[in-house]
């Protein structure tokens, strides 16, 4: 200190702490605050692998994730992307929300859509789809919905996709995860 100065009275040295305090709070609050918004609560509890065999053009398709093993909040999809290991047969990757139907899932005997199907798979087993990139996966009375992926193959040769990234939104919060998800694609000349 230097002799002209006045030495803070203990008001002004507590007013400098309590300022000081409530500006860490903030900072403070600020980081819980960025950290709750960037990391939802959502496990992507799937983890398994195919192997699929089909004609270039021919499109497999299967279940990346369900509404009801993903909690009771509304994931929207803001980015889906696969994981190629290896690309020989040059594949397209389609992603779409399916709004199960369950009158044909009885018909067939099974309770959900299913793992290496077709075409024909996704127009019997759901009532209507929608491209995922914006759609909401939720677990609702009575409405079943699964986030499907389908993979054509544009050439002879194989692909192995590994997983999928995805990003979304939960409400407010954003997060990211990985659906452990691995496709072995070996695609044929189509006859």
């Amino acid at each position: 200190m230097k002799s002209d100065e006045v030495p803070a009275t203990p008001a002004q040295r507590w007013r400098r702490w309590g300022l000081l305090a409530a500006v860490l709070a903030l900072v403070v609050g600020a980081g819980v605050l960025a950290w709750e918004r960037s990391h939802p609560d959502v496990a992507f509890d799937y983890g398994y692998g195919i192997g699929s065999k089909r004609a270039v053009g021919e499109t497999v398709w299967t279940t990346l994730a369900d509404s009801q093993s993903i909690g009771s909040s509304a994931i929207t999809f803001t980015e889906l992307e696969p994981v190629i290991e290896r690309d020989g047969a040059a594949v397209d990757v389609e992603y779409l929300v399916c709004a199960l139907d369950e009158e044909a899932l009885a018909e067939d005997g099974v309770g959900s859509f299913g793992y290496g199907l077709r075409d024909m798979a996704v127009r019997r087993s759901c009532a209507t789809t929608s491209p995922a990139l914006g759609a909401r996966l939720v677990a609702e009375p009575g409405v079943r919905r699964e986030l499907l992926v389908g993979i054509t193959a544009t050439r002879p040769g194989r692909t192995i996709i590994s997983g999928h990234r995805a990003a979304y939104d939960v409400g407010w919060r954003r997060g990211h995860g990985d659906i452990l998800v691995e496709t072995d694609l070996r695609a044929t000349p189509s006859s």
